[in-house]
């Protein structure tokens, strides 16, 4: 069998090249939050948007799926690939990337070592696929805190109108729970909940307890329910911050952010965490927070372990009653 042009170096770099920009597109595309508008691009210079990006994704997927063929010995003909369902532009996308040679010999011929290099392409673009929108969604839930952190100012919420205040807490949560609490990756944060409600009006009630929690429990775990993705980070801080106060703290973990990094031309970091610390609204007396505790499930009817870690403050908390006054409570 004469040398085909598959085995020319060559033809090979530009073939894996078209194959790692459509790996690009399909994994940007598919990792993307639910309603980002910024859409995956497959060079980095033009912007895919409505049935083009649609398109564009379909040809993608069809070039990783016919990766897979040839990872799995699917012997492929001339005939059988034009007999298949795929658009031309799908099937020039196969041609280019060199999958359709390798489609067809398959069965017939030794192919591991370059399907090998096509593994390590596609591994590689997931890898960096996954670490971008990880980088993404720290960012949108920086944002997301610092448009909360505003808007609370704005408010003056501390130690002003109260029941008001109280109200709101209820009804976000009864809110949140309804959409959210059968979806088990929302459990988690919900039991980091209730842990802090629970310590904070127990035998340690008149200090103030901390929340320390990792901000990707709030991007990455859940994505069902009523709107999902993004939708359900807004939902989360909205309840949130209803009844928790967001405290700036320096997380401890500042020497751990040296890791995971991909590659000297690469700027996306693995550890795109965001560390939050929440303390309970100051103005909330122990029978309001045993009220939003109560709404919350019980533990044994949630699944996995409450996320973040709780610490005993030594700051003392002054609770209203009745929305008048304040006073130190000694218990």
């Amino acid at each position: 069998m004469p040398p085909s042009q598959l085995t020319t170096p060559l033809v090979q770099e530009q073939n894996l090249q078209c194959f790692a920009s459509h790996c690009r597109f399909f994994f940007q595309s598919s990792t993307a939050i639910c309603s980002e508008h910024q859409n995956a691009t497959n060079d980095g210079s033009c912007q895919k948007e409505g049935h083009d990006h649609e398109r564009s994704l379909s040809t993608s997927r069809a070039v990783l799926e016919a990766f897979d063929r040839c990872c799995n010995h699917h012997a492929y003909t001339d005939t059988t690939i034009k007999n298949t369902t795929l658009s031309d532009e799908a099937s020039a996308a196969i041609q280019e990337c060199g999958l359709q040679q390798l489609l067809i010999q398959s069965t017939t011929r030794d192919n591991s070592e370059i399907l090998h290099a096509y593994t390590l392409v596609r591994d590689e673009e997931r890898k960096r696929a996954h670490l971008l929108q990880m980088t993404k969604r720290r960012n949108y839930l920086c944002l997301l805190l610092d448009q909360m952190e505003q808007r609370e100012h704005d408010k003056e919420k501390f130690g002003t109108n109260n029941n008001a205040n109280f109200k709101s807490s209820i009804s976000l949560m009864k809110s949140f729970l309804k959409k959210y609490k059968h979806n088990i990756g929302s459990h988690p944060l919900l039991m980091g909940m209730k842990s802090l409600l629970e310590n904070q009006v127990g035998k340690q009630s008149r200090f103030f307890w901390r929340w320390t929690m990792d901000g990707a429990i709030l991007t990455e775990n859940c994505h069902g329910g009523e709107g999902g993705g993004d939708k359900y980070v807004e939902d989360a801080l909205s309840t949130l911050s209803s009844f928790l106060v967001r405290v700036n703290v320096v997380a401890a973990e500042n020497e751990d952010m040296e890791e995971g990094k991909i590659n000297s031309s690469n700027d996306v970091v693995d550890d795109a965490r965001t560390m939050i610390c929440w303390e309970v609204v100051p103005s909330y007396s122990n029978g309001q927070l045993k009220k939003i505790a109560r709404l919350i499930p019980s533990k044994r009817n949630m699944y996995g372990k409450p996320t973040g870690s709780l610490t005993s403050t030594e700051v003392k908390r002054r609770n209203v009653h009745h929305g008048v006054g304040c006073q130190i409570l000694d218990w």
